[in-house]
């Protein structure tokens, strides 16, 4: 790993934080330390489930396994069914975001929908005309 991986820093575990000094001011209150220390394993998870999307790993049931017994191991098991829901990722259509930036250079550069259309053929992609419409329309770009 370098120094510029998004979860260089270790999780804390019970056994751990009550070692060291990290938290200093909430040693003295043990139920809002253990928040802290849930709140800060939480996002290391989520540190692990971006590392996944960054490298482009698949999401099969191997890495399912993986993270459960990640979760486990940072003492998260009363928040499992949440901290999968939210790694997962989604199913669905995939994003074509390639063919929409060309369309709207396409529309950028003056085409209307029938000139789109035949430019996009000619690429080899068959779009129909309500398709290019929908991937026109201003909600699809941000």
């Amino acid at each position: 790993m370098t120094d510029t991986d998004s979860f260089t820093p270790r999780p804390l575990t019970r056994k751990s934080a009550s070692r060291a000094i990290q938290l200093p001011s909430l040693r003295r209150d043990e139920k809002s330390f253990e928040k802290a220390v849930e709140h800060s394993n939480f996002q290391y998870l989520l540190a692990v489930r971006e590392r996944y999307e960054t490298e482009r790993w698949k999401w099969t049931s191997g890495a399912r396994f993986l993270f459960t017994c990640l979760i486990h191991a940072l003492d998260l098991e009363d928040h499992e069914r949440f901290i999968l829901r939210v790694a997962e990722p989604r199913r669905g259509a995939k994003k074509k975001q390639f063919l929409a930036e060309r369309i709207w250079y396409e529309k950028d550069q003056g085409k209307n929908i029938p000139q789109i259309r035949a430019a996009l053929e000619a690429s080899g992609s068959k779009l129909s005309a309500d398709a290019v419409r929908e991937y026109l329309k201003k909600r699809r770009r941000q």
